[in-house]
């Protein structure tokens, strides 16, 4: 006999074992008479176990009907729900393969009682809803009452900037001063109400939806000025600033000693030139640093007005740009004579011939590839290229 594996037999065995008891189990079903008198008689020896009187006829007569009852269907009893519930989804076919109308009479009751229930829960689904919305609409309405004082008093100092600016500027006529206050005057709003939501009237749910909409208003007006009001600062600022340096510069212009340096210097009369097309592009803070670091320059430089302290001041920052470019032997010989000269003509006090020569060094510098450029050439000042210019004579 070959070699069978244990494995092997063990799961033969179990699937054997398995169709055995099958077999076992339908005979015992099909041998019916055997069945009952074995039942019948298991029920005798219990009764005869707990002293129970018992009559063989009447065990006989229950075995009989068990075994005929045993594989019938009985449906159970329903309630007048359960039935109709029953019939509904026996019944849910459409059109022709419904076995009832879908406009029968069963199906409008059905509809209508949903519908009343609808109608019913409604209120109560809406009352819970105010029930939460109600205290939620008090808290936001306290909220922005407590901000609203914030608001128009911030609101009222601007108002009040933006009518002196307008009036200061009334003078001056500025464009660009013009421009940025116009700009503030859209950014900022007439006037944000002063909330006297819940407490002018109690507000409960016959309210809370128009109450609602005011306050979602009110909020919206309020973000709306919060989220302007740093551009709105800027540009007072911007626009103070122009229109106190244009009044500086008319300050200026109106002095006859600083006057006459400006016009006898080429320095000077072209930083002012650059000075008022800074001011007249300012719109952010660079532009407006750059402007006010280039006004400042200009106002030191004028603060002694000797036309010949004016000359010595350019005339030394000639020459300390010299060496900062490497130029043939020759031509620096050249630019180096120049400027003996001139330190010469300034030391008898000759203007005339200083700011001639100036300007013949600064063409021949030019010519010979500087980059002039007028402003503090100092580490302690800023030198900025918006008002920084190339000297030209």
């Amino acid at each position: 006999m070959s070699h069978i594996p244990l494995s092997e037999q063990l799961t033969a065995m179990a699937f054997v074992d398995e169709l055995r008891h099958e077999q076992k189990q339908v005979q015992e079903h099909l041998d019916l008479p055997r069945r009952r008198a074995d039942i019948a008689e298991r029920i005798r020896v219990y009764y005869q176990s707990h002293d129970i009187t018992f009559d063989d006829d009447l065990i006989e007569q229950g075995v009989r009907q068990f075994f005929a009852h045993r594989l019938k269907f009985e449906a159970p009893t329903l309630s007048d729900f359960n039935a109709w519930l029953v019939n509904t989804l026996i019944n849910r076919g459409w059109g022709t393969q419904s076995a009832e109308p879908w406009f029968s009479g069963r199906r409008i009751f059905l509809l209508a009682v949903v519908l009343g229930l609808s109608l019913a829960f409604a209120p109560l689904v809406k009352f819970a809803s105010y029930q939460v919305k109600v205290p939620e609409i008090n808290r936001e309405a306290y909220r922005l009452s407590q901000l609203g004082s914030d608001v128009n008093r911030e609101l009222e100092v601007q108002r009040k900037k933006l009518e002196t600016l307008q009036q200061s500027n009334a003078e001056l006529q500025d464009a660009n001063v013009s421009r940025l206050l116009k700009r503030v005057q859209q950014a900022l709003p007439a006037e944000i109400e002063l909330s006297d939501i819940g407490t002018s009237e109690p507000i409960n749910r016959d309210n809370v939806d128009a109450i609602e909409q005011r306050v979602i208003a009110l909020r919206n007006a309020q973000d709306a000025f919060w989220h302007a009001l740093p551009q709105v600062k800027e540009d007072l600022r911007f626009a103070g600033g122009i229109i106190w340096m244009r009044q500086g510069i008319k300050e200026t212009q109106q002095d006859p000693n600083r006057a006459a340096a400006i016009a006898q210097s080429a320095d000077l009369y072209q930083r002012l030139a650059l000075l008022e097309q800074q001011l007249a592009r300012i719109d952010n803070d660079t532009g407006y640093q750059d402007a006010f670091f280039a006004y400042r320059d200009l106002n030191n430089d004028l603060l002694d007005t000797s036309v010949l302290t004016l000359q010595t001041r350019r005339h030394n920052e000639l020459k300390s740009r010299l060496d900062s470019r490497t130029i043939p032997s020759d031509l620096r010989d050249e630019l180096e004579g120049i400027s003996h000269e001139i330190d010469a003509d300034l030391k008898k006090g000759d203007s005339g011939a200083a700011e001639a020569k100036i300007n013949h060094l600064v063409q021949k510098m030019k010519a010979a590839g500087y980059m002039l450029w007028i402003g503090r050439t100092d580490a302690h000042q800023r030198v900025t290229s918006n008002f920084d210019m190339i000297l030209n004579g």
